[in-house]
């Protein structure tokens, strides 16, 4: 689905992929896709290598967000409210259930975990070319980590992709991933491969549209400010929107993993890092 979006700062052509079979199959072929090889000379995964990992996952960029997930596993917490059952022990006695026999006659308070909204997670995997190949994995990995903690506690859609300038314009790409439950490899592969981000995305995004490879509309903090309210247009069926925008090397989500999980855990998933 192509979509053209104009707002104050631009105009953003929109590429949306419903499924990776259709972003794989868009990428087969391309001159625009298979020159980023060149240009970006990759070491770690040849075009066809890619590709293949597209359709078949990869889940070698499942570690690093395992470790993310462990050191946070021990101070992590669900945040909860409380619900009255009926019980055979519990603080206070029902009685009417115990009148007519019912062994379940007792009130009991329980914990339980707040219900949440869906959740639409654009991550836009465009980054600063001084981020090496380790960079953009490390920080990959911390979305996953993200995306699985998140899953666990509401509905998630998962899009990822890119974008570029085109003048003061932009372009972007992105594509769903399944969520119910997660394609763990193909998330790994997609959100922690640089030739994801670098070649198959921004190959994409150059085919039919002149850019010269800069951030959209040709302004990073534009986009990161406006980032969400656009994509939250292209997706009016969900009730929220969570954009993870564009990164440079100091970015917290790869040198303070732990901390930056932490943030968007509060606020987006009913969960806290209790205190240590």
């Amino acid at each position: 689905m192509e979509l053209k979006i104009t707002t104050d700062i631009g105009t953003a052509d929109i590429k949306l992929y419903d499924t990776l079979s259709a972003f794989y199959g868009a990428s087969i072929g391309q001159h625009e896709i298979t020159n980023q090889w060149n240009r970006w000379q990759f070491d770690s995964m040849s075009y066809t290598a890619c590709l293949n990992a597209v359709r078949d996952g990869d889940l070698s960029g499942v570690a690093m967000a395992d470790k993310y997930l462990s050191a946070l596993e021990d101070t992590v917490i669900v945040s909860s409210g409380y619900r009255v059952t009926d019980d055979v022990v519990g603080a206070m006695p029902n009685v009417p259930a115990y009148l007519s026999g019912n062994p379940y006659n007792m009130r009991l308070r329980r914990r339980v975990a707040k219900e949440s909204a869906p959740l639409a997670i654009f991550a836009d995997l465009t980054s600063s070319a001084s981020l090496t190949t380790k960079q953009v994995a490390q920080r990959g990995a911390a979305i996953l980590a993200l995306v699985r903690l998140l899953s666990q506690r509401r509905p998630i859609e998962l899009w990822v992709g890119a974008g570029l300038n085109r003048g003061t314009n932009a372009t972007l790409v992105f594509t769903r991933l399944d969520t119910a439950p997660l394609d763990l490899a193909r998330a790994a592969h997609m959100l922690t491969a640089e030739t994801v981000s670098r070649g198959l995305c921004y190959g994409l995004c150059k085919v039919g549209a002149k850019t010269d490879g800069g951030f959209p509309f040709g302004d990073i903090d534009r986009w990161r400010k406006h980032g969400r309210d656009i994509l939250s247009r292209a997706i009016a069926h969900s009730s929220e929107v969570l954009f993870i925008p564009p990164v440079f090397a100091n970015d917290k989500a790869i040198n303070r993993p732990a901390e930056w999980l932490s943030d968007m855990l509060a606020a987006y998933g009913g969960l806290e890092q209790e205190a240590a």
